[in-house]
């Protein structure tokens, strides 16, 4: 089952929620799909998260 974080209040790290969800079943000729097998979060991402940076 594919995962995501996904934000969904400000706050801390705690805020960070790992959380299933479904992969579009309709994709265009002009479309790739890929297998990612790690993720990073940039630094700009915790302004994100923190309310800092809109």
């Amino acid at each position: 089952v594919p995962k995501k974080i996904v934000i969904t209040k400000l706050g801390g790290p705690e805020v960070l929620e790992y959380v299933d969800y479904e992969l579009e079943s309709k994709i265009f000729d002009s479309d790739v799909r890929i297998k990612q097998t790690a993720i990073g979060l940039n630094y700009i991402d915790t302004y994100h998260r923190s309310g800092i940076y809109p």
